[in-house]
């Protein structure tokens, strides 16, 4: 498997929408909040889009914009503005060896699920089911704090916030490879 490298204040954080277009916040606003947290922002040309109402540009700017961010050697990683609906019309247009021979972090949930699957099984690029980019304006201390530690691989275990009981349905200890998402997407 490959380690991205981590981040740090001052990194670049390159943000893409490969799947619905962005209705809940301005980028502004995103751009503020992540600054805020000491970071730089770039936006990809997908951020910007909207294509027949439910993608956030066309399936070619998507993937392009996923390899460009790869490729830029001034973004340290990527977070995903927003799931939604797309990422299995794009899985054939990526080029996996610009993603395997540029290792970086990315960040994403819901329909990124396609992306996270396709990237470990073509590059064996470990990624990260995590907050989006989009609602970066409302983290809270406990999201930030444990995205950073995945993306710094500071995690020895996973722990939810204090007032959310961990539980099990069937006792017991289990070891091995963890790869999930969304299930519809799976």
């Amino acid at each position: 498997m490959i380690y991205p490298k981590g981040i740090k204040k001052g990194d670049t954080i390159g943000i893409v929408a490969p799947s619905g277009p962005f209705r809940a916040a301005t980028l502004g606003e995103i751009e503020n909040a992540l600054n805020d947290l000491g970071y730089n922002v770039k936006f990809g040309e997908s951020c910007y889009g909207s294509y027949k109402g439910y993608l956030s540009s066309e399936d070619k700017i998507r993937a392009k914009d996923i390899e460009d961010m790869f490729l830029d050697k001034t973004v340290d990683g990527i977070i995903c503005l927003r799931g939604g609906y797309g990422t299995p019309r794009i899985l054939d247009l990526i080029d996996y060896d610009i993603i395997k021979n540029n290792p970086k972090f990315f960040v994403g949930f819901s329909d990124i699920t396609g992306l996270h699957i396709a990237f470990n099984k073509y590059t064996d690029l470990v990624t990260f089911h995590g907050p989006m980019a989009g609602t970066s304006h409302k983290w809270d201390e406990f999201t930030y704090n444990s995205l950073i530690n995945a993306l710094n691989n500071n995690l020895n275990k996973f722990e939810n916030p204090n007032d959310e009981p961990i539980y099990t349905v069937v006792k017991g200890q289990c070891e091995g490879e963890l790869i999930g998402g969304n299930l519809a997407l799976i």
